[in-house]
């Protein structure tokens, strides 16, 4: 396969790359076009028993070359079906030996039907249950002990997470446990009620929130800001991973720490005064086991950790400072907290008394989007109101820490809106140096 394939590179003046040389494997691209072709040496003594080796029926057919130059149609080698398994949109594997072979194709059946809207039948889902041990990767704290390298088991996760309607297969793949086998924290979330939902168990708490989010992931009332929600979704962490996909898996693990930090009856759930903090720290272990990368890590923190937050600012009565600590502890992602509290509060809507209702999140949701992009924003936009040099220049001061601490004073009031001019700068600039000379400090 590979001297073929790197002789067609050649004919064609295409890039030849190897892609694996135990199974020989190449890829080609045609520069011109961006088309790629695979070439891959035969694991069968013939092309029938070659495809029946793939990992689905649809993706076992082949076609006789000649018959596309030579014929009026074209001749299909199709040993298990496929054809009619692409008509009838069903996902089947050829046989039980492809599953035993390469155990990612339990979860890649539901990559298939996730991206193709595709059904997984009965005697699919048989063999799923029955090997889907194959997949397990670790129990909570332990070391990965599958032999299906845990970077293939993250890709096909992310791709059914990237689907609209990710949580019909999530529950599918939940209904078999094939689920906990790569996410096995989910397992303490069963069965675990919480005071504030009256039917639902942690778990399905979950399940709910994320359904929430996949129907609308931000409230009507800010709508003026759609477009700038949606960018912030798909903006790339790295390359395929999108903030979309971390919030999703967010709102999967959003209550794994509620079990762990009830010490009294572990089936009753209550809010913790630690339970954000240990709850971020639980989810980043499972984002670093994925290997999706520090940007993904910081980002689950962040949700996981801040949704609580807003919910303190719900239950108070913040002031216009409180609204600015807010956005600027969460830095760019304080966006991705409003959407998780607010799947969060679909789900409860009905269960919390005021004034954590719906109705009241929204508004305070609009008034801090209002807050960001029609004030911070454009002050963000600006010129820092005064300089370090501009400070020594005019209160006669020499390098040092006091100049820091001078500007981000003046930046903490620029950002809260207190101050708007080089003037209220340097005026700040002068008593925060009168307070410092007066208590000692400098």
């Amino acid at each position: 396969a590979l001297p073929f394939a790197r002789a067609f590179a050649d004919v064609l003046g295409a890039a030849f790359v190897t892609l694996e040389e135990q199974l020989p494997t190449a890829r080609v691209v045609i520069r011109e076009t961006g088309v790629t072709l695979d070439f891959a040496q035969f694991r069968g003594r013939a092309i029938e028993e070659d495809l029946c080796l793939r990992d689905l029926s649809i993706n076992a057919i082949g076609i006789e070359l000649s018959s596309l130059i030579t014929q009026p149609s074209v001749r299909l080698i199709d040993p298990c079906n496929g054809v009619s398994d692409l008509r009838s949109r069903q996902l089947h594997f050829p046989s039980e030996r492809v599953v035993l072979e390469d155990p990612l194709r339990l979860l890649r059946v539901y990559r298939f039907a996730a991206q193709l809207a595709f059904a997984v039948p009965e005697d699919t889902v048989h063999l799923i249950r029955r090997h889907k041990n194959l997949l397990s990767q670790v129990k909570p704290d332990e070391i990965p002990r599958s032999a299906v390298a845990i970077e293939r088991i993250r890709d096909e996760l992310i791709k059914i997470l990237d689907v609209t309607n990710a949580v019909d297969y999530i529950r599918q793949m939940d209904n078999i446990r094939i689920l906990s086998q790569i996410l096995p924290e989910i397992e303490s979330m069963r069965g675990v009620q919480q005071e504030d939902y009256q039917s639902l168990d942690l778990w399905e708490q979950s399940l709910h929130a994320l359904q929430s989010f996949e129907e609308q992931s931000a409230p009507n009332i800010l709508r003026p800001y759609q477009h700038e929600i949606q960018d912030y979704l798909n903006t790339n962490l790295v390359y395929g991973l999108k903030r979309e996909t971390i919030i999703k898996l967010a709102l999967i693990l959003r209550g794994i720490a509620k079990p762990v930090t009830k010490p009294v009856n572990p089936r009753i759930a209550a809010r913790s005064v630690n339970h954000e903090t240990v709850g971020a720290k639980m989810a980043v272990k499972v984002v670093k086991r994925l290997r999706l990368g520090g940007k993904a890590a910081n980002l689950m923190s962040c949700l996981v950790r801040s949704r609580f937050h807003f919910m303190e600012l719900l239950e108070s009565h913040p002031r216009h400072e409180s609204l600015s600590r807010f956005l600027k502890a969460n830095g760019q992602d304080w966006l991705g907290v409003l959407l998780v509290s607010y799947a969060d509060l679909c789900v409860a809507q009905g269960n919390r008394p005021k004034p954590s209702d719906i109705s009241t999140a929204e508004e305070k949701m609009k008034e801090i989007a209002d807050r960001y992009f029609l004030e911070i924003l454009p002050m963000l936009a600006q010129e820092r109101l005064i300089t370090g040099d501009e400070i020594m220049d005019a209160l006669n001061l020499k390098p040092g820490a006091i100049i820091g601490e001078i500007l981000k004073q003046v930046e903490e009031l620029q950002f809260n809106g207190k101050i708007h001019t080089p003037e209220e700068a340097l005026v700040t600039a002068r008593r925060f140096l009168e307070m410092s000379n007066h208590g000692g400090n400098t």
